[in-house]
């Protein structure tokens, strides 16, 4: 299968996702996978990554991650077998496209088709695609408003973790929202947004323990049996991060291990 990506590098836009294949009978947005008996059972990707976009993890240096906004307009009807998205997309970094692109590429399909739709001031402009092969993974930048530590330089591939560390205690709705996008941010990996280079979307992956309340003070992560991923995706925690401080939350410390 050989996928026809082709998003242009502007922004706000629209794009149209249309897919076909095995996988599209259990990519149910009504269906909770972890609560699904059946092995096949997947998420619906397109809406993963649109809410990863909205939680400000796909923020990056080409966009201030408090400032992401991005969602699923429609379902139009698609042939049986298929199904086509329509989503707006009005600010990510680039390298949210690739993430997008290897969601897609994870799962059992015969057909990708990912496009801008054009308007007349598109037509206007005539911009080319993006090309994903070399876009990076969204990456932040080096002077952020909290400190960030980094343990163990070798990648390794099991006992991963992260820690968002906040300034006071946090609050029961503070806690609540940040397990649920440390949560998120854990699916996105799962599901093979974030291969190492040369390596097939479909056998990249991770198994996150669950996003917990792990002291007063600090929300975290862990992969301890499995973390199959390129190390990027630790730059999803550091852009909410800042989407956390822009919104008024002080945070102390950011830890990766």
């Amino acid at each position: 299968m050989q996928p026809v990506v082709q998003i242009q590098a502007r922004l706000p836009q629209i794009l149209q996702v249309s897919v076909a294949g095995p996988d599209v009978a259990w990519m149910d947005g009504s269906r909770d996978p972890a609560a699904d008996e059946s092995e096949n059972a997947v998420p619906d990707v397109v809406e993963l990554w649109a809410r990863g976009i909205r939680a400000g993890l796909l923020g990056g240096t080409s966009a201030a991650p408090a400032h992401c906004a991005a969602v699923v307009e429609a379902h139009p009807q698609a042939e049986r077998g298929a199904r086509t998205w329509i989503v707006r997309v009005d600010w990510v970094d680039w390298g949210a496209f690739r993430v997008l692109r290897n969601l897609l590429l994870a799962r059992e399909l015969d057909r990708v088709v990912v496009t801008t739709l054009a308007d007349d001031a598109a037509r206007a402009h005539d911009e080319p695609p993006l090309d994903l092969e070399t876009t990076p993974f969204p990456h932040m930048p080096g002077n952020l408003p909290f400190a960030v530590e980094r343990f163990d330089p070798v990648k390794a591939s099991r006992h991963r973790s992260v820690q968002v560390m906040f300034a006071s205690a946090v609050d029961d709705e503070t806690c609540d929202a940040a397990v649920e996008v440390l949560d998120l941010w854990g699916q996105l990996i799962v599901w093979g947004g974030y291969p190492v280079p040369g390596k097939d979307p479909r056998r990249s992956g991770a198994l996150p323990d669950g996003a917990i309340l792990y002291d007063e003070v600090t929300v975290a992560q862990t992969f301890s049996e499995a973390f199959a991923a390129d190390d990027a995706a630790f730059q999803a925690v550091l852009s909410y991060a800042t989407a956390l401080a822009a919104r008024g939350h002080a945070i102390t410390r950011v830890a990766l291990r």
